[in-house]
């Protein structure tokens, strides 16, 4: 396995994005790591998976081979008041419905208003918005005009979740057409082929092999965990968090209230929730106060009773997404007092977490009663069997975690192998799943009533945003 660490820009007024050329070297750097270990060990490759994190854009030059601007994260909240701005203008329900989208910052609509009216002259030398793997793709095969695949247009805001093409009321309403856009791959397994001459030389061994349209990391993560219907719902926790399911269209009758529609596929629907706040509270809590270290600190957490603390936290250090989709939303922490210490704050900040998802979990189960398991897979519950634990009891089910680490890039290989049909399906290679970590009943009546101290303080402070 190869891996770069890598880190976003940001800034104090929310900015979160990071220059192209610098991402595309990161990459770069990866394949020529593998590329190098597939000749030092004669390995032949059927086909590249590739998956991409949901949201993020670049606007790219005509031509389609340079950048204009960087690549915004979907982390990125300068476009807040724009989402706000759109939602008042707007239909937002039958927006939700159409694309699957709610208006917020993360979303390509609000974003794209934002650069339009804070940098016009950027703006207009932009010829398309694409996700930084359709740049990559236009640069490596040298396509005419860029393509993008059914996963990745379903999580810009862009697309009609019914039809797979780009939603003309909201492009009419953005002033935008769809030459201002990538072309959509239908089918969601056509390929690339046949790379350029400079990657054909560096990459020799990859040349006439298909890459397939990145999909979703999300729709790869549930895929790679084994949630391939309704009956498993798949829980990700890296730096944010979302909890999902993989099903047909015949299931979703409507999209509930707070949850989004993405793909995997023209013909496999994922419906979930979001959060922007997951692993990066842990990273917050070890920034900001003095903890033990990590393995004292979990044995000191499997020990203390949930909910004694009498602290509440609103877990928006990150902003909102999923139920309520405020993109006014900041952290609040309230009950302290001079007793209070920092183990029993990180305590109260990892429940606060863990309770956000249940309102997920209870809309999805409202759609597809028929759930059978949670399966969770990321770095963030691996690490920490306390706040797996946590998870467990605040849902008041079975929680199991997956073996393999990676289950993103895992679903993505599934993908692909099924595209060039390796395989059936992703259900002729079952996930392996690790420990699960069974509920305390008493622990999820505590639980809930940490959920109803967290909804009476945000009806509070932030109901009226």
């Amino acid at each position: 396995r190869v891996q770069i660490s890598y880190h976003m820009d940001t800034d104090y007024s929310g900015g979160v994005s990071i220059a192209m050329a610098r991402l595309q070297g990161i990459i770069e750097e990866v394949l020529d790591k593998a590329h190098a270990y597939l000749i030092a060990h004669k390995i032949e490759v059927a086909a590249v998976g590739v998956t991409s994190f949901w949201h993020s854009c670049v606007g790219v030059a005509p031509g389609h081979l340079s950048a204009v601007t960087p690549l915004y994260s979907w982390a990125d909240t300068r476009p807040a008041p724009y989402a706000l701005e759109l939602a008042k203008l707007y239909d937002t329900e039958s927006m939700h419905q159409r694309t699957g989208c709610m208006p917020h910052p993360s979303y390509y609509p609000a974003r794209l208003l934002w650069l339009r009216d804070t940098q016009p002259d950027l703006f207009r030398n932009v010829a398309t918005w694409v996700s930084p793997c359709d740049f990559l793709f236009s640069r490596w095969f040298g396509s005419k005009k860029p393509l993008t695949s059914v996963s990745m247009a379903s999580g810009t805001g862009l697309m009609n979740q019914q039809s797979c093409k780009w939603d003309t009321e909201i492009l009419t309403a953005l002033a935008l057409t769809e030459d201002h856009l990538p072309e959509i791959v239908l089918s969601g397994y056509e390929s690339s082929m046949g790379l350029v001459s400079e990657y054909a030389t560096r990459w020799s061994c990859l040349k006439d092999v298909p890459f397939l349209p990145a999909i979703g990391d999300g729709a790869c993560g549930n895929i790679g965990s084994g949630g391939t219907d309704p009956t498993r719902f798949c829980i990700n926790l890296g730096t944010s968090g979302a909890m999902r399911a993989v099903c047909r269209d015949e299931d979703i009758h409507e999209i509930p209230a707070g949850l989004w529609r993405y793909r995997v596929d023209a013909k496999r629907p994922l419906l979930g929730g979001a959060f922007s706040d997951g692993g990066n509270v842990y990273a917050w809590l070890a920034k900001t106060f003095l903890l033990p270290e990590w393995e004292e600190l979990e044995l000191q957490l499997e020990k203390m009773e949930p909910g004694t603390h009498g602290i509440t936290f609103l877990p928006f250090l990150a902003g909102e997404r999923s139920p309520n989709w405020n993109p006014n939303a900041k952290a609040a922490l309230i009950g302290m007092n001079l007793d209070t210490t920092p183990l029993e704050i990180t305590q109260a900040v990892l429940e606060a977490v863990a309770v956000r998802f249940t309102i997920v979990y209870e809309r999805l189960k409202s759609t597809f009663p028929q759930v059978k398991e949670i399966v969770a897979s990321g770095g963030a519950l691996g690490k920490s069997p306390a706040w797996a634990q946590m998870f467990a009891d605040a849902l008041g089910e079975p929680l199991s975690l997956m073996e393999e680490a990676e289950a993103t890039s895992r679903g993505a290989a599934l993908l692909a192998m099924e595209s060039v049909g390796m395989i059936n399906s992703p259900d002729a290679l079952p996930a392996k799943l690790g420990k699960t970590y069974t509920p305390n009943p008493k622990a999820t009546q505590i639980y809930a009533d940490l959920r109803h101290a967290q909804e009476t303080l945000y009806a509070k402070i932030l109901s009226s945003d």
